[in-house]
């Protein structure tokens, strides 16, 4: 990546612009700003990620299985998984929130130019330049953010499939406990509004 950087940057500072150093300039203003837009929507997005990890591990703490002789080990599996992802999004929300170094032109930049004939297109060069060097930086926020969505959906996943288990095993429980009071027929059909006499 750094090689390809490089030549990136040996090919912005070897082009000829000066005809169109106005247009070149100005795309590469728009340009600039779009990748500030994208920097700051990764990292709106990972504080909300962080935010979600934050409720739902409450969630999680108030749900954990007890570990009795009568849990069932698929349940403990499946809530393991599920926390297992919350901390990988979490790690991943971090990455994305970590603070890093982000090209700029400076006061320096406006004044040090070697002559007003090509003070637009040695602008623009330079504007260029940091476009590219923030443009891996924007990647990369961006691979954390969309992994931190991934295992944040993840660990959704694996929380429904617990949560699914435990009611089911609780219905079987109350049905083996009481067999006359809990009928499991009586009780899946309800949901289809069945009436029995």
């Amino acid at each position: 990546m750094i090689e390809t950087q490089k030549k990136d940057f040996d090919s912005i500072k070897k082009s000829l612009i000066k005809k169109n150093a106005h247009v070149v300039l100005e795309e590469a203003r728009r340009l600039y700003a779009l990748e500030q837009e994208r920097r700051n929507g990764a990292d709106t997005k990972s504080g909300l990620y962080l935010t979600a990890v934050a409720a739902l591990i409450a969630f999680f703490s108030s749900q954990a299985p007890e570990f009795t002789s009568q849990v069932s080990w698929f349940s403990v599996v499946t809530f393991l998984l599920a926390v297992f992802q919350l901390i990988r999004c979490g790690i991943w929300s971090l990455k994305a929130l970590k603070v890093t170094g982000y090209a700029l032109l400076d006061w320096k930049d406006l004044i040090e130019q070697p002559s007003s004939a090509d003070f637009e297109s040695n602008l623009a060069k330079k504007l260029l330049c940091s476009l590219r060097y923030n443009y891996d930086l924007n990647n990369d926020k961006l691979t954390n953010v969309n992994m931190s969505y991934e295992t944040l959906i993840s660990a959704s996943f694996w929380l429904v499939i617990y949560l699914v288990i435990e009611i089911i095993q609780s219905i079987l429980e109350q049905t083996y406990s009481n067999p006359s009071m809990y009928d499991a027929t009586l009780y899946i059909c309800s949901w289809c509004n069945f009436s029995y006499t």
